[in-house]
């Protein structure tokens, strides 16, 4: 595939040159570790229950294999397939030099116990090479008690900390995610997830179309689009109380909704004849931010610097970038493209390019394909290690994980025959 990304880097300062004040700059410089080679062991379970209990039986659920696909699904981790692993022996002092031999830098061991309302997860660390700790030495210890309900999020719990431990980066795998889903009645759902698609929460349906899901910054909020008569708008829905309020409904289209980091919305709405892009803020004062031509699909990154957008300004929609500080716009792509979503740490972005989700690493250019197939609504985790978008299966659409590096893929639970649409990742 030919190169269709052209950025502009802040390389000169390095090197002590100025640049011409016409250029965008984003500064950037990141690469892609090798995967950590772990083993998940199947964590033991014991029972406690009463004697006037006894012949109730506690559901076993399986955490060790929930932590496993977490690791697996960032992409920071090469995990072990249990079939090949040795037995565990207890009293073994040198247990950990076979998990070693076999390339293994970490293995974590975890006991289970139930009593008649709460279960107790313990679970260990073991560095088998001596890494961060001596050979052989557990290096993290912790203990959760839980109700067994909520072993999800436990699980997902202890993903984080042994993820965060090795990494020195904040997990995200209790991040939940909202979509919409259209089943065969034409109902769309707003829905929120698990990142896995696990845990549904059916927010609002509606006989009118949903779009375009997107959190505040929060977590407490979801805006989004609804399609009516003459017009779409844009709602603000509290995911507590289910309360909603219009905030955007201009006559003709209002869509592609996002949250600033000071929780305004920037939107796309042709109220003049033209799209183009407008703010408002928490008093409901409004902006226009855009004038050339149409302009749709704008994200802030994180830090407020950079504005992303499509415009359609030099013929075909392409990705444009514009300095908010100086105003300055340059294209960052010269293929068709749609939906930017830029990492929070603004390292990378990824789109839709001719049709295929792509992630654009902004240091150097470089291009990662991130479906296989034809791609849509790509939406970047809070860590910047994992994407969701949807793609085309059969009849239906579903929605795909991948991490970031684009070699990962990890399974969205789609239950049901129908359309998963719009994943959008919450923050922290």
């Amino acid at each position: 595939m030919k190169r269709c990304y052209k950025l502009f880097i802040l390389m000169a300062l390095l090197l002590g040159k100025a640049m011409a004040n016409e250029d965008v700059v984003i500064s950037i410089d990141e690469g892609f570790s090798a995967p950590i080679p772990i083993a998940i062991t199947e964590f033991e379970e014991q029972s406690f229950i009463s004697q006037e209990n006894q012949g109730k039986s506690v559901t076993s659920f399986d955490l060790a294999q929930i932590v496993d696909d977490d690791l697996r699904a960032s992409g920071k981790f090469a995990t072990f397939s249990r079939n090949q692993m040795p037995k565990l022996e207890k009293q073994d002092p040198e247990q950990f030099r076979a998990w070693a031999d076999l390339g293994l830098d970490y293995v974590v061991v975890g006991y289970i116990t139930h009593n008649e309302i709460t279960s107790r997860v313990s679970f260990q660390l073991i560095d088998t090479l001596g890494i961060k700790g001596d050979e052989g030495s557990a290096i993290l210890n912790k203990t959760y008690e839980f109700n067994r309900d909520d072993y999800r999020r436990i699980a997902h719990k202890i993903s984080n900390d042994i993820f965060e431990f090795l990494t020195n980066q904040k997990g995200n795998f209790n991040t939940k995610v909202a979509y919409v889903f259209k089943n065969r009645q034409g109902i769309y759902h707003l829905r929120t997830s698990d990142f896995d698609g696990s845990n549904v929460e059916n927010l609002i349906h509606s006989s009118n179309p949903i779009l375009s899901p997107r959190f505040s910054n929060d977590g407490k909020h979801i805006v989004y689009v609804t399609l009516e008569k003459d017009r779409s708008s844009i709602r603000l829905l509290n995911i507590n109380t289910k309360r909603e309020q219009v905030i955007v409904s201009y006559k003709g289209y209002n869509g592609s909704p996002f949250f600033t980091a000071n929780n305004t919305v920037i939107f796309t709405s042709n109220r003049d004849g033209k799209f183009n892009i407008y703010v408002k803020d928490r008093n409901y004062k409004m902006a226009k931010l855009t004038h050339k031509a149409n302009n749709t699909e704008a994200v802030i990154s994180k830090d407020g610097k950079y504005l992303l957008f499509v415009s359609d300004r030099s013929g075909n929609p392409l990705i444009y970038v514009k300095d908010i500080k100086t105003g300055n716009t340059q294209a960052l792509t010269q293929e068709t493209s749609f939906s930017p979503q830029i990492a929070n740490n603004s390292k990378f972005m990824v789109a839709v390019v001719n049709n295929k989700v792509v992630r654009v690493d902004f240091a150097n250019n470089k291009y990662t394909n991130i479906s296989r197939k034809d791609g849509q609504n790509p939406s970047i985790s809070p860590n910047g290690t994992m994407i969701l978008f949807s793609e085309p299966s059969g009849i239906n659409t579903v929605i795909r994980g991948v991490s970031a590096d684009g070699k990962t893929v990890f399974s969205f639970i789609n239950r049901e025959n129908g359309q998963y649409m719009y994943p959008t990742f919450a923050p922290y």
